[in-house]
């Protein structure tokens, strides 16, 4: 987890990490790379890191186990991915507040 150095006492600490999106992402058509589905429409990811850091936290009847990804979109840049690891469902995060200035 990244610690913030300057807080604002209006916007939780985790909203400047942004929430999770529910996205979708399919193995390639045969040329190795996976594909991810975004609102501008299916975009090929370039380059994928396995970050290697696991979440998790009980949502309801079901936990939620998440692996973290750092991935490269064509077209949109970096992006942070993560699988579910007990229902296989992929989520994007995006940025909800600006991070405030640090000082």
């Amino acid at each position: 987890m990244i610690a913030l150095s300057a807080k604002n006492p209006g916007i939780p600490a985790d909203d400047y990490l942004g929430a999770w999106t529910p996205v979708e992402v399919r193995e390639s058509g045969g040329d190795g790379r996976p594909w991810l589905k975004l609102p501008t429409g299916w975009t090929k990811i370039l380059a994928m890191e396995n970050r290697w850091e696991l979440d998790g936290f009980s949502a309801g009847a079901l936990p939620v186990i998440r692996m973290h990804f750092k991935a490269v979109a064509e077209g949109h840049g970096p992006v942070s991915l993560a699988q579910d690891l007990c229902t296989g469902h992929w989520f994007r995060q995006v940025t909800l507040a600006p991070a405030p200035a640090l000082s």
